[in-house]
């Protein structure tokens, strides 16, 4: 068992007694105040970032603990939280279930130059699990022309990696782009509970090129039965 707390960020929303008309109107006079009020302001986004039909299979990992996806059995998402306070530069909270990744330089600076918020105002984080896609470097994109130049072989292992980077790509600037236009004035919260999660699990990892099995004892804190994807 692990103590795990969170920060509640509520925004203000229109009751379900108000009727359309008033909704919007609310709504309207609320992204007024976002521009020129001067207290905490939040929005939230969640986009869909599961591979489509057309991308599976998915091959991802190295040679020691690759994988290969062919199947969806829970969908993965990116999360983005859109912080102002005081008329100051907008900050982002971003998590994004995946594998590992994606590679933080390539996407925060893609995602900076896209939306206009500086680098350095973007918290990244990524829930890792080992049966979902995962982009380590920036060697994604290229991986397909790497391995068949490498193995005179040309199956299209790694291209629908690719094409799923570029969903989280756009994804991901679209999520950011909807929790920015869906700030509002907001208020702060700490809470605590306690988590029960598992811990010191034992691994068992199955090599996809050569099919041999090895174990490893982890430490970290993990529940090794979700698995979001299907191998």
């Amino acid at each position: 068992m692990v103590m795990a707390s969170w920060i509640l960020i509520s925004c203000a929303t229109a009751s379900k007694a108000e009727s359309k008309q008033d909704a919007e109107a609310n709504k309207a006079g609320a992204k007024a105040q976002a521009v020129v009020g001067s207290g905490l302001k939040a929005g939230a986004s969640i986009k869909d970032i599961t591979p489509t039909p057309d991308m599976l299979p998915i091959h991802a990992g190295n040679a020691r603990m690759g994988f290969r996806l062919v199947g969806v059995i829970e969908g993965l998402n990116v999360r983005v939280i859109a912080l102002q306070n005081g008329g100051k530069p907008i900050s982002l909270i971003v998590s994004v279930e995946t594998g590992k990744g994606p590679y933080p330089p390539q996407f925060i600076t893609w995602l900076s130059e896209a939306i206009g918020v500086p680098e350095e105002n973007i918290f990244w984080s990524a829930t890792h699990v080992h049966s979902a896609p995962e982009i380590t470097s920036s060697a994604w994109e290229t991986m397909e022309d790497v391995f068949n130049a490498t193995t005179g072989k040309n199956e299209g292992r790694y291209a629908n990696l690719r094409k799923w980077g570029y969903l989280v790509r756009d994804q991901l600037i679209a999520a950011v782009r909807e929790a920015i236009a869906n700030m509002a004035e907001a208020e702060v919260g700490i809470g605590y509970t306690n988590s029960y999660i598992n811990v010191n699990r034992t691994m068992k990892y199955i090599n996809s090129a050569t099919g041999a099995t090895s174990f490893g004892k982890v430490s970290m804190v993990r529940d090794l039965r979700i698995k979001p994807l299907r191998q």
